[in-house]
């Protein structure tokens, strides 16, 4: 009997342990159960820790106690609007606030995160606001960055007059497409958190720490390449593990996977050009030709095999260019379905397919992006690997990114600023 009893114990202990692995107890303040949420981010993911505070925090029904981020859409198209994304959900994890973000719809962003990040709360709730008294009493709006990277920049500014977070306020707001996620990466104040939340490599962590504390032995190339390497670490892994895509968006990433991704070597051309200036529209496709050609001669080369099945994925705002290519190398090209735009943002549709030419260019074995887009900048981001990349108008070679001199247009403007 007792030999029972102790079989039927174990048997409620392990399976007591497994629901509460596979499920997420929520409690209020009051300690009751507020709701059971399906836990549907990785197990072992360090950022678990800090959805649990944001899921504490969102549940709290006292508003005016909560200590929320808030993420406002910006002028610009779909990368510069991510890069405020990534900033804001930066801050929200390292002052360990709740994340909202207030972009007009969530359909807009086609994503499944694995926390609520579209609480209808919003910047004065919980707040009286009477007479003089406003919000922005309990608020502290962040401006552009004081020291925004800039094409060869000087980074010992950042480096002795680091950008620090005030800590003391009850709500935040950020809406710029300023990366203010690369300010940040030069404050070795908060390596340790990044290295915690595996929000960047320990190796490019270290390898920033050691530059920052000896910077004057350092040349500013190398500064830069070592700090910016943390930040586009950081940014990859923001997008990946949080603004990840919707099942219905996984649909169609899924379908041309299948139809063009398997069984090649895909090379995702990201042209920028219409109405930009970015590349001009009747000569620079050539240079990206030439340059996928170049990465497929060296793989060749590289494996020492004879042959493969090489495709490329064409994500590009220009028909021009776009037609050019399909029209002398039909075999190798495709594109998503839907009209050819930069980010649509009043056309849900042609939004849809910017979200999903970002995905599947993340996707390519290789990428080649327009010298200072944010849109392809922010695929590269998510494939967590340098693209090659060409630049309009003055540069014809076909380079690997270094981040120690950001790629940039014609104007000197780099991809990690607006």
């Amino acid at each position: 009997m007792e030999k029972r009893v102790l079989f039927y114990l174990l048997a409620l202990i392990t399976f007591v342990f497994i629901i509460w692995n596979l499920w997420d107890v929520q409690v209020n303040l009051n300690g009751s159960i507020f709701t059971i949420q399906s836990r549907n981010f990785t197990r072992d993911d360090p950022l678990n820790e800090y959805f649990k505070i944001h899921t504490q925090i969102s549940n709290d029904k006292n508003v005016t106690s909560r200590k929320i981020f808030f993420t406002y859409s910006t002028d610009g198209g779909y990368g510069n609007r991510m890069y405020a994304v990534i900033s804001s959900t930066l801050i929200a994890i390292l002052l360990k606030c709740q994340l909202v973000n207030k972009w007009s719809t969530k359909e807009h962003l086609c994503i499944d995160p694995p926390i609520n990040i579209f609480d209808p709360v919003n910047m004065p709730d919980g707040f009286n606001l009477t007479g003089n008294v406003t919000y922005l009493n309990f608020t502290y709006f962040f401006p552009h960055p004081k020291y925004p990277f800039a094409i060869n920049k000087n980074i010992a500014d950042l480096i002795e007059n680091p950008y620090y977070i005030p800590e003391n306020y009850t709500r935040y707001g950020y809406g710029s497409g300023r990366p203010l996620f690369t300010e940040l990466s030069a404050n070795i104040r908060f390596y340790d958190q990044f290295e915690y939340y595996n929000l960047a490599r320990k190796k490019t962590l270290d390898l920033a720490n050691e530059a920052l504390r000896n910077y004057k032995n350092f040349s500013n190339t190398e500064l830069q390449k070592r700090v910016l390497n943390v930040a586009f670490e950081i940014g990859g892994n923001i997008l990946n593990r949080i603004y990840r895509p919707n099942q219905y968006m996984l649909n169609l990433i899924d379908y041309y996977v299948e139809k063009y991704f398997k069984n090649s070597f895909v090379i995702g051309l990201q042209m920028r050009a219409a109405d930009s200036g970015y590349l001009d529209e009747t000569k620079d496709h050539l240079k990206f030709i030439s340059c996928a050609l170049e990465i497929e001669k060296e793989f060749l080369i590289r494996n020492k095999i004879l042959e493969v099945s090489f495709k490329w994925f064409i994500a590009t705002d220009s028909d021009k260019m776009r037609n050019y290519i399909f029209d002398n190398y039909p075999e190798k090209s495709f594109s998503s379905n839907g009209t050819v735009g930069h980010s649509g943002w009043s056309n849900i549709e042609q939004f849809k397919k910017t979200i999903l030419d970002v995905e599947l260019l993340s996707r390519c074995d290789e990428i080649i992006t327009t010298g200072a887009s944010t849109f392809g900048w922010l695929a590269a981001m998510k494939s967590l690997k340098m693209p090659y990349y060409v630049t309009g108008f003055s540069m014809n070679k076909c380079l690997r990114a270094d981040l120690g001199k950001q790629p940039a247009n014609q104007h000197g403007t780099g991809m990690f600023r607006k």
